[in-house]
């Protein structure tokens, strides 16, 4: 008789979307080695690198699909109860990883979230939610909590989900980049799903979405206007369409004055997509 996961002890699955980073992936996978633990590693663009990596089953696809739908299919090769996916450029442990799914285990949330922090130990707080999408988002304005905390929506950069809430509810798929997040936790919170924070638990994004790049500045405009659509309706959209053009037109002043050309032109290409998003209403 094969044992169940059950009787095997194991917590959860991790789901790690890759992006031809192999040394970031195979630090990450290390770290993440523990009898309670399996790790799914989804190999975009099949890095015949990644491809290689010993201590987690890999899961190439040829093709860029995007961070919600490489969730998702590392979702469909996950067998625990609990699934935390996370970014390739997280710094965490097994035991961070397994205080998150316990949490959800022992049924204190259906999705939990740690404190992240950048790569200078500064924390990721939320505190402005863009467009007011999330009444509540990541302690907003808050102290940081002792305890846990129940919030609206967060960032996805490490989450710890009930496999059978991800898989009713699988991350939405259509942005490629960006605002997918915003839009999964308006799906989770309508569907009276419980989030929270787990204070105690706190990771390291070590590269995130920093740079301003055309191709960035363009997605997060167009996305911005989709996800008020989908989760507010079209009338909310319509009056969101100026303010995004007015956001995109700030970041192209505030690279004006700092003299930064290749920012102004990133931002300039975001205007552009912000005007176009017309489009999504």
């Amino acid at each position: 008789m094969i044992a169940s996961d059950a009787e095997r002890g194991l917590a959860a699955t991790c789901v790690i979307v890759t992006y031809h980073r192999a040394a970031m992936a195979r630090r990450l996978v290390a770290r993440l080695q523990h009898p309670r633990l399996t790790v799914v590693v989804v190999n975009i663009e099949d890095d015949a690198e990644i491809r290689r990596l010993s201590g987690a089953i890999v899961v190439s696809t040829a093709q860029n699909v995007g961070y919600a739908r490489g969730i998702n299919l590392g979702v469909a090769h996950s067998t625990a109860g609990v699934i935390v996916f996370m970014n390739d450029d997280v710094e965490t442990t097994a035991d961070q990883v397994l205080e998150l799914a316990d949490h959800v285990i022992h049924g204190l949330a259906d999705v939990a979230v740690p404190l992240v922090e950048d790569a200078h130990g500064r924390l990721e707080l939320g505190n402005r939610p863009p467009l007011k999408l999330a009444s509540r988002m990541l302690l907003r304005g808050d102290p940081v909590p002792t305890g846990a905390i129940t919030v609206d929506a967060a960032w996805a950069v490490m989450v710890a989900v009930r496999a059978d809430v991800v898989r009713a509810i699988p991350l939405p798929d259509s942005y490629f980049l960006y605002w997918e997040e915003f839009d999964w936790f308006f799906q989770l919170r309508r569907d009276r799903k419980v989030v929270q924070v787990v204070p105690w638990v706190r990771i390291r994004h070590l590269v995130g979405t920093l740079a301003a790049r055309p191709e960035k500045s363009r997605l997060l405009a167009r996305n911005a206007v989709r996800c008020v659509r989908r989760t507010r309706g079209r009338w909310p959209a319509l009056r969101a369409w100026p303010v995004v053009i007015a956001w995109q037109l700030g970041r192209c002043v505030r690279s004006a004055v700092r003299a930064h050309p290749s920012e102004l032109r990133a931002h300039l290409a975001g205007v552009q997509a912000a005007v176009g998003s017309w489009r999504e209403i």
